[in-house]
């Protein structure tokens, strides 16, 4: 009857033993999924970052060439009226000479 019942009371610690045992495989699983979790929401911030950082970097180009583009325009219609205004000088020279010449 001792033997039996030393029996059952080293069962009944292999058995705690053994629930302790798989309470902290749980607490270390819940912590490996928490701390997964955790990275996999860090890294998806970082991209998150990352699109809209990539975003602004496209809008700012964008309006960059946007200005670039009306500045370029802007300076041929100066540089087209200038040409204009040598070419109506020239022209109107020509002429004046023409009509000295046939004055004398």
């Amino acid at each position: 009857v001792a033997a039996a019942a030393a029996g059952k009371k080293e069962a009944q610690q292999l058995m705690e033993a053994f629930e302790a045992e798989r309470q902290k495989r749980v607490k270390a699983d819940a912590k490996a999924s928490e701390s997964f979790g955790n990275e996999v929401r860090d890294l998806q911030d970082l991209v998150e970052m990352e699109r809209k950082a990539r975003e602004e970097g496209t809008r700012t180009l964008v309006s960059l060439i946007e200005k670039f583009s009306l500045r370029l325009q802007e300076d041929l219609l100066v540089e087209k009226k200038e040409r204009e205004q040598s070419e109506e000088t020239i022209l109107r020279m020509l002429e004046e000479c023409t009509n000295r010449m046939d004055h004398k």
